[in-house]
């Protein structure tokens, strides 16, 4: 199942920090590392008592610093001078070089250090972090074998450290910590060297009295951790992080909405991992989590999250999700109802209806090449809800109609959903958006007269010639419209319908050669139209040529 790269923001120091032991996904192009997903500030709970897999260090305690000065070396390899800050990446290159164990196990002492200034905790995380992953699969290589390299002690205590980290009232060094423990068990758990690890975040969660910050940083390790698809989890063991996840998305078991967004990311790559396709309990466990989530109740964030997992579930499981139609198409209604909705969810929304067009297309598409593709293929369960989706997309595209980049954004990502469900349905298509077409190609606004030659524009590729015929003289009528981007928009719809479905080899044509005077007297008058039409109308009579040209050439071929 493909994933989200991760989003990075940048470090909130006044200069650049020094260079980690290799250069980490956090490095930005300038050499700057950066932190990904800084996390809001809430109450500091108690310290998570436990062992990690190697010895531990005595009572869970946080571990002192093995060298002494560090918090003002990494003080000042933030600081704006530019002599100062040069010096102290100096000093914490030789540190490094000098005795590379002590100098991790000081940075997870100051990463778990509640009396170290949060800048400093910060920028610890970061080099902790480009000191276990780099940039680069050679780098990756080095750092992996000179993270096995150290003292089993050093890395249990540098474990340890993180974990208790996840406590913190410091929100990065809360997000460092959980992309560290996400690193770490990419490298250990197929050597199974720190086994107790899931049992110990899921501890966490079944803490009582555990705090919201505890639980929202332990839900963000489990999700870098089962970031990595080729990890080997026993289906127990997913199924124990399967509850813990879809428990703290529940909004009345769980009150905090940032506990419930930090779950719904951490289901989405959990579900690589679940027996989605064949254990039906676990499929309507997930799906009921999911689809509530995407309620017009949640947050938007926590919606956006949601219609992240559905789309996933529709690249990859598209037959199981049959008996959800329904309910998905219910939270679609919502996500572009009232004034088109919320742009992220909305946008999201749409990815989720593109990516099960896509998933038929290929899937008709495969089962016209093999013989043994699957008898279900053609999805027939996906007819209706596209159907009923086709007036909210139309519903969309009247609220988006190109006033600003946002709405641009949304009008774009319905428009192409709108040509795939054409594809997908065909025929049925046709009457739904003819409706909306004839309704708004005369009005006034002229943003809706090119709206709805939008659409005739992207219905072209499903329906039948006779379901379309009406188009072209749809089309030439508003070669005449007084506003240059309706004229515009005709003449390069036009040119459409020529370059995809005109050829007179073809049984059945948008036009017969009775039509051919009127349509080239009229393309010939807009070709003196001002050039943004010209060059639009020119397109077209290529187009419209090249289909001559196709067809004298299948004759000879003959």
């Amino acid at each position: 199942m493909p994933k989200r790269k991760r989003e990075t923001t940048p470090l909130a120091a006044t200069a650049s920090p020094p260079p980690g032991p290799g250069p980490g996904p956090g490095a930005g192009a300038s050499g700057e590392a950066t932190l990904r997903r800084p996390l809001a500030a809430t109450a500091s709970p108690p310290p998570v008592p436990g062992a990690s897999g190697d010895p531990a260090p005595l009572d869970g305690q946080l571990i002192q610093p093995a060298m002494d000065n560090i918090t003002p070396i990494l003080k000042d390899a933030q600081d704006p001078d530019n002599n100062i800050r040069l010096a102290a990446e100096g000093k914490l290159k030789q540190l490094q070089e000098r005795n590379r164990s002590n100098f991790l196990l000081s940075l997870s002492a100051e990463l778990s250090s509640e009396a170290s200034p949060p800048e400093c905790r910060c920028l610890a995380g970061i080099i902790l972090k480009n000191s276990v992953e780099g940039k680069y699969s050679e780098d990756n290589s080095l750092l992996i074998k000179q993270w096995n390299n150290l003292d089993p002690c050093i890395k249990s205590q540098i474990k340890e450290s993180l974990l208790i980290t996840l406590g913190s009232s410091a929100p990065q060094a809360r997000h460092a910590s959980s992309q560290i423990i996400g690193r770490l068990a990419y490298i250990e758990t197929p050597s199974e060297r720190w086994q107790d690890l899931i049992g110990r975040l899921l501890r966490n969660m079944a803490q009582q009295g555990a705090s919201p910050t505890l639980k929202q940083a332990t839900l963000e390790a489990l999700e870098y951790l089962f970031e990595e698809e080729n990890l080997r989890f026993d289906k127990d063991t997913i199924n124990g992080v399967l509850d813990a996840v879809i428990r703290a998305m529940n909004h009345q078991a769980e009150k905090s909405s940032e506990v419930r967004l930090a779950a719904v990311k951490a289901l989405r790559n959990v579900l690589t991992f679940a027996n989605f396709a064949n254990d039906d309990d676990c499929r309507n466990h997930i799906m009921t989590a999911i689809c509530d989530a995407a309620k017009h109740d949640e947050a938007a964030e926590i919606k956006h999250a949601a219609f992240v997992c559905l789309t996933a579930i529709a690249s990859n499981y598209i037959m199981e999700l049959e008996p959800y139609m329904e309910t998905t198409l219910s939270r679609t209604t919502e996500a572009l109802g009232l004034e088109g909705g919320v742009e992220t969810v909305a946008l999201e929304c749409i990815e989720f209806w593109s990516t099960i067009c896509g998933e038929v297309i290929e899937l008709r598409e495969r089962k016209k090449r093999f013989a043994d593709a699957i008898p279900s293929a053609d999805c027939h369960f996906t007819e209706k809800p596209l159907c009923s989706l086709v007036p909210l997309l139309l519903q969309t595209l009247s609220l988006h109609q190109e006033r600003d980049v946002d709405e641009l954004n949304i009008f774009m990502s319905a428009v192409a959903c709108l040509g795939l469900v054409a594809r997908t349905i065909g025929d049925a298509v046709v009457p739904l958006a003819m409706q909306f077409v004839e309704g708004n190609i005369k009005v006034a606004d002229w943003r809706s007269r090119k709206t709805a030659i939008s659409v005739l524009g992207v219905m072209l590729e499903g329906p039948s010639i006779e379901k379309l015929a009406p188009v072209v003289g749809l089309l030439m009528d508003r070669m005449e419209d007084p506003h240059m981007e309706v004229r515009g928009t005709a003449a390069c719809t036009l040119g459409r319908v020529f370059e995809l479905r005109h050829s007179p080899a073809l049984d059945k044509r948008f036009f017969t050669n009775e039509d051919f005077p009127r349509i080239m007297a009229a393309l010939s008058k807009s070709g003196k139209d001002v050039p943004e039409v010209s060059k639009e109308v020119c397109g077209a009579i290529y187009f419209l040529a090249r289909g001559y040209d196709v067809a004298i050439s299948s004759e000879n071929l003959i």
